[in-house]
């Protein structure tokens, strides 16, 4: 029955590969910022219903987010996309390669399901909108969209290969210090500098950082200082980015990121405030058992998961809400290399339309799909999936 499976999935995605190519050539060409992915949510859309979907528009009150299903039995099996791009360069982080990755993966799916009437399940397709700080899945997961669902996945372009990549947990705040305006020159003396407030705040992260465990991560920008030399800034503002692999890590950090705001507002004397920015994401729980069941298709497909730009194991450090995801769902978001620019960059965006990127796009498609047909034909699996899933909480 494998290689039933492997066979009808490779020919769904074969006589289709002009159409799933352009869906993400598309939307490479069309960039859109969080929240405001129009056109790639109605392409992708409009891609599946013509495959014939069932399909959920603006759903979770998101106008850019979408649920495509095809089949009513368990289990199910949610494949994410993704279509947001970054300010200015695009598609540097590589989306449209997710979403066409997503298409890719319904088509094999949905093949099986209707080839092999003896395999049960369902194949939901979430368009997940804002991966980029608006952390659309979270805002799925709130709604209800993942309480049905048994297993979840994506991949993600990357400039590495890493089935299991650590995915950090991020929570970023925005400092405010409020001082005292005053004349600069004539009364310097009556006014509490805010903006002296954050440039200490912002050296004394800087130095931390020679103390922090390799895996944490620290980003901080001054987003306001003042306006004119000649007035002392009475109201200055920081955003500070924390990162760590856990919970219990992350509390550390930030313990240290506090007490290094705390004392450049008590050396200024201005009052320190601190608020949530929103962007406030989990690490990531990859399932492990699920994650070389994906491994084993990958290898099958001939598909080189070796490392040529980096000699060593890659370790990149970033960040997701498919870690929300993977707390609630067993999941897996494995990288993929598509060459050795690096994520957010206009190189990597220019990468991500390449026939080389899109060829590799196809095959880890075909290798979601695969791993998909796995889970539904194996019960087996499946219950050993949520065994560790349990068993890791």
């Amino acid at each position: 029955e494998e290689s039933k499976a492997t066979l009808v999935i490779d020919s769904a995605i074969d006589c289709r590969l002009s159409l799933l190519k352009t869906v993400g050539h598309k939307i490479w060409e069309n960039p859109e910022l969080n929240f405001k992915e129009h056109f790639a949510s109605s392409l992708l859309i409009k891609t599946l219903e013509a495959e014939g979907f069932s399909m959920e528009r603006n759903v979770a009150g998101m106008s850019t987010a979408f649920k495509a299903t095809f089949g009513s039995s368990r289990p199910n099996v949610a494949i994410l996309c993704e279509y947001d791009a970054l300010p200015n360069i695009g598609h540097g982080c590589g989306h449209n390669l997710i979403a066409e990755a997503g298409i890719v993966a319904a088509v094999g799916i949905k093949a099986v399901l209707e080839k092999m009437p003896n395999l049960k399940g369902t194949i939901t397709v979430l368009g997940t909108p804002a991966e980029e700080c608006g952390g659309g899945k979270i805002v799925l997961l709130k709604a209800g969209y993942f309480d049905c669902v048994d297993v979840a996945m994506m991949v993600h372009p990357a400039s590495c290969n890493d089935v299991t990549p650590i995915v950090l947990k991020a929570h970023e705040i925005e400092v405010t210090f409020e001082g005292k305006e005053a004349h600069a020159s004539a009364f310097p003396w009556e006014g509490r500098n805010a903006l002296d407030a954050a440039v200490m705040a912002y050296n004394s992260l800087s130095l931390l950082r020679q103390q922090m465990k390799p895996t944490w991560r620290l980003q901080s920008v001054i987003s306001h200082g003042g306006a004119e030399t000649y007035v002392i800034p009475s109201e200055s503002r920081i955003k500070v980015c924390i990162r760590a692999p856990e919970s219990s890590e992350y509390k550390i950090l930030y313990g240290k990121v506090y007490a290094c705001l705390e004392s450049a507002a008590v050396a200024t004397n201005c009052k320190l405030l601190i608020k949530e920015t929103g962007f406030n994401y989990e690490g990531l729980r990859s399932n492990h058992t699920l994650a070389e069941v994906f491994r084993k298709h990958c290898i099958s497909l001939k598909i080189d998961l070796s490392n040529p730009h980096n000699n060593r194991e890659p370790k990149l450090l970033l960040s997701s809400d498919m870690g929300d995801v993977s707390q609630c769902v067993p999941s897996i978001h494995p990288l993929y290399c598509i060459g050795s620019a690096f994520n957010h960059t206009i190189e990597f965006t220019e990468l991500a339309d390449t026939s080389r990127a899109h060829d590799i796009t196809i095959a880890m498609g075909k290798a979601l799909a695969m791993t998909a047909a796995d889970v539904m034909k194996n019960q087996m699996l499946l219950s050993d999936i949520q065994s560790e899933f349990k068993t890791n909480a």
